[in-house]
């Protein structure tokens, strides 16, 4: 990717030898079996690779686990981990997956066109137990939810992953005029002046507050923390559940301050 960190790092300056030290995966998009007897994995184009991780782990483990997957890609030159998933086909004996092109060629004779209702309501019969898992452009995702909240799946089975750069809101970028906020991190027993229009995020990193994160976009839940007093204006939801919500959690990476906050961190 032109001006990527990390892939232009591995591409032109990353020789055999080299040691790099990685943290595991954040957040919630994951297989439980113990919290998820069901599974169906809808994705497109390269959303496939978490998708491929769950089946791995399930295959690994001889797990039981019912799961269907919902492969959505152009042409079939297009279709990534083709001989994976054809081995896992015959692998998992509770595994069925489906692969729909957009452009297929006149010898294609699977799904054609993009996911609709009607495509996924053929190939999922049970809605009621699963959960489901989105991974791909956020356009693909949100039709995927619509088609889901449509058949009456509730919010709380569909889980989604996202990757790309995060794009600011409007109401965050007026932000930028408001005065300099106070932010108290009880537990670090620090007090710092946060400068207009940064996050909640920043401001513990610059002032050395070790708060876990994975994302910046208020998708992975990582950096949840709770707020004991205070308003916070967050610019998405998305990765705190309702119990979170609740107890009065916001997402660092994504939020600012209005007036003074005292956070339990």
């Amino acid at each position: 990717m032109e001006h990527g960190c990390v892939s232009v790092f591995l591409n032109e300056r990353a020789k055999p030898g080299l040691t790099v030290e990685a943290s595991g995966p954040y957040g919630r998009f994951y297989c439980d079996e113990t919290l998820h007897k069901s599974i169906v994995l809808i994705a497109a184009g390269s959303g496939i690779t978490p998708m491929i991780s769950m089946l791995c782990y399930i295959d690994d483990l001889k797990l039981a686990t019912p799961v269907t997957l919902l492969y959505c890609v152009r042409t079939g030159a297009d279709i990534i981990f083709q001989n994976e998933i054809s081995k896992l086909g015959r692998s998992l004996p509770n595994f069925k997956y489906e692969v729909c092109l957009s452009r297929p060629d006149p010898t294609w004779k699977g799904i054609s066109g993009r996911l609709t209702e009607e495509v996924l309501s053929q190939h999922v019969t049970d809605l009621n137990s699963p959960t489901f898992f989105l991974c791909g452009p956020k356009g693909f995702m949100d039709n995927a939810r619509q088609i889901l909240s449509t058949l009456g799946v509730k919010q709380d089975r569909i889980l989604q992953e996202s990757f790309g750069e995060s794009k600011p809101t409007t109401e965050s970028r007026s932000l930028e005029a408001r005065p300099v906020e106070t932010v108290v991190f009880m537990h670090s027993e620090k007090v710092c002046q946060a400068s207009a229009g940064s996050t909640l995020l920043d401001l513990a990193e610059r002032n050395g507050v070790q708060i876990p994160y994975g994302c910046r976009q208020g998708l992975c839940g990582t950096c949840a923390t709770r707020v004991l007093s205070g308003t916070v204006e967050m610019d998405v939801e998305a990765g705190l559940t309702a119990e979170q919500k609740n107890a009065g959690y916001v997402l660092p990476c994504v939020s600012r301050t209005k007036g003074t906050v005292v956070l339990a961190v």
